[in-house]
């Protein structure tokens, strides 16, 4: 495991068996990794295999892309953050940023929500707690 401690970056590598793929190789780079405190991104199939026992016993959380491939969680994340916007997240309670940036004259607006929600939960996401959305 090679550590960028300055940029606060940590890479990991397991040779994978021959005729095998990474999916068998991914309970062991967990076991390597430190992720304590840590934000990390994967693929659903790493979630769903039983790997997120590991980041909670790890203490660490995870995310994962949801995109349209994935239909009803898709729907879900679509409806909740619509509802939120249409009622002014009255009720919601939302956590909010919003970054600006610039260079080269020009001006970049970045914004993030994130909503609490365990009905994701109901979908098969187990460990679903949060949408986020931008």
């Amino acid at each position: 495991m090679l550590g960028a401690t300055a940029n606060q970056l940590t890479l990991g590598q397991v040779k994978v068996a021959e005729k095998a793929n990474e999916i068998v190789a991914i309970p062991d780079l967990l076991e390597l990794l430190t992720l304590k405190n840590c934000m990390s991104h994967w693929m659903r199939w790493v979630a769903k295999r039983g790997s997120s026992s590991r980041f909670a016993r790890k203490e660490a959380d995870y995310i994962v892309t949801v995109k349209a491939n994935h239909p009803q969680l898709h729907q879900h994340v679509q409806a909740a953050f619509a509802t939120a916007e249409a009622t002014g997240f009255s009720s919601f309670s939302p956590d909010y940023c919003e970054t600006r940036t610039s260079s080269n004259g020009r001006t970049e607006k970045r914004q993030c929500w994130v909503l609490s929600d365990r009905q994701a939960q109901q979908l098969g996401w187990q460990d679903c707690q949060t949408l986020v959305t931008d």
